[in-house]
C-alpha cells in the first residue's frame, strides 16, 4: 500500500524547490553587475592554462577584457567567436582578453575549449571562486571592458546577437 499524501508533499515540495531556484535565477540575471562604468578593477592573479599566472594588473595601458565564462553556457558558446575575432583584429593595437571560467571542474572548460577554440589567455576561477566572487557577474557570460587606466568602461551581460558589435566599437573607441 502506498502513502499517497506522503508522495504527493514529496512532489509539492519538489515543485516548490524547483520554482524558488528558477525564482532566484532570475533574480541573478536581472541584477546589474556590482562592477559599474568608472570602477577600478579589482586586480587578481589566477592560474592560466598553460600554468603560468595572470595578473590583471600587468595588462596596465592596455585595453582589456575580462570575460567570465562556463562550458554549460550556452551564450558562452556563442559569444567566444566574436572575442577571439575581436582579439585577433584588435591584439596589435593594444588589446588583451582574459577569459576567467567559472566551471567547478577544469575538465569541463578544457573540453569546451577543444570544441571553441580561442588563443586569448584563459584563466581558471572555479564554481565561487575568488575573482567571481568579488567581481559579482550577474549572468554568464558578463564581459567587462578596462580602459588603459585600470578603470571599468563598459559592461555588457550575457550574449546576443548584435552585442558584439556594441562590443568592438567600445573597444575600438578605448583604443583611439
Amino acid at each position: 500500500m502506498t502513502n499517497k499524501p506522503l508522495i504527493l508533499t514529496a512532489l509539492l515540495g519538489a515543485s516548490l524547490c524547483g520554482a524558488l531556484a528558477c525564482d532566484r535565477a532570475t533574480q541573478a540575471d536581472s541584477r546589474s553587475p556590482a562592477l559599474a562604468d568608472g570602477v577600478a578593477a579589482p586586480d587578481f592573479t589566477l592560474d592560466g592554462r598553460d600554468g603560468r599566472p595572470i595578473t590583471l594588473s600587468a595588462f596596465k595601458g592596455k585595453v582589456v577584457i575580462v570575460d567570465f565564462w562556463a562550458s554549460w553556457c550556452a551564450p558562452c558558446k556563442d559569444a567566444m567567436p566574436h572575442l577571439e575575432a575581436l582579439y585577433r583584429e584588435h591584439e596589435a593595437a593594444g588589446l588583451v582578453i582574459v577569459g576567467v571560467n567559472i566551471d567547478a571542474e577544469r575538465v569541463d572548460a578544457e573540453r569546451f575549449l577543444e570544441q571553441v577554440k580561442v588563443s586569448f589567455p584563459i584563466a581558471f576561477d572555479g564554481e565561487q571562486g575568488p575573482v567571481a566572487t568579488r567581481w559579482e557577474p550577474p549572468k554568464m557570460p558578463s564581459s567587462y571592458i578596462i580602459d588603459r587606466a585600470g578603470r571599468v568602461a563598459r559592461v555588457f551581460t550575457g550574449f546576443q546577437v548584435g552585442d558584439e558589435r556594441a562590443m568592438a566599437a567600445a573597444v575600438t573607441e578605448l583604443l583611439q
